[in-house]
């Protein structure tokens, strides 16, 4: 026999007694926040965060970089100056350490940043690919009842269309067909040059 499946738990800052909710969502604390983080399964996940790679070997590229650059300027520099090279090789390491892990942060917010704006740009791009797919799809299936040939209405089912919709704007197109009309009544005794080709 299968025992029950137990309740989901409810998120933070839910109450657990249903008699007590509010008709209004509560708003999140800072204490419900920090309630979220969970050191140990966001450093899990990170190999599946879809910028975390790029971002934090650019990060760390940069940082070595800007580290092994400051750590070898700084030596350079205090030859023959004033200060004699009176300073500590260590505390010429420990400077660069400083700039190597501010390059760090720095890089690898800013490789996030750009990695995440081409990812969504992307998503953006492909949505409208999507929608202009389903529409030629759509268009490509055949038309219904009212809908037009390619974009064109044909026959007497297409001028009643055009009718309508230029009543809803109001009413050029009659207009347009009345003259049109009035004026192929007074030519109707004329001979045109289609007249006897057609």
């Amino acid at each position: 026999m299968s025992s029950p499946l137990p309740a989901a738990p409810a998120p933070p800052g839910a109450s657990a007694d249903p008699s007590t909710s509010s008709s209004e969502p509560q708003k999140a604390t800072l204490l419900d926040a920090a309630k979220t983080i969970r050191p140990l399964e966001d450093l899990s996940r990170l190999p599946q965060m879809p910028c975390a790679r790029y971002s934090l070997l650019f990060g760390i590229v940069a940082g070595a970089s800007v580290g092994a650059l400051r750590f070898v300027f700084s030596r350079a520099g205090r030859r023959g100056t004033l200060m004699g090279g009176g300073g500590s090789a260590w505390s010429e390491v420990g400077m660069a350490a400083n700039w190597a892990v501010g390059a760090w942060g720095v890089g690898s917010l800013g490789a996030w940043e750009t990695c995440r704006a081409r990812q969504t740009a992307e998503a953006a791009r492909m949505q409208a690919l999507v929608s202009e797919i389903k529409a030629r799809r759509a268009a490509k299936a055949g038309p219904g009842p009212d809908k037009p040939i390619g974009g064109i209405l044909v026959g007497d089912k297409g001028r009643e269309m055009l009718r309508e919709r230029e009543r809803a704007r109001g009413g050029a197109v009659l207009e347009r067909e009345q003259a049109e009309a009035g004026d192929g009544k007074a030519k109707s005794g004329e001979k045109s040059w289609w007249s006897g080709r057609i």
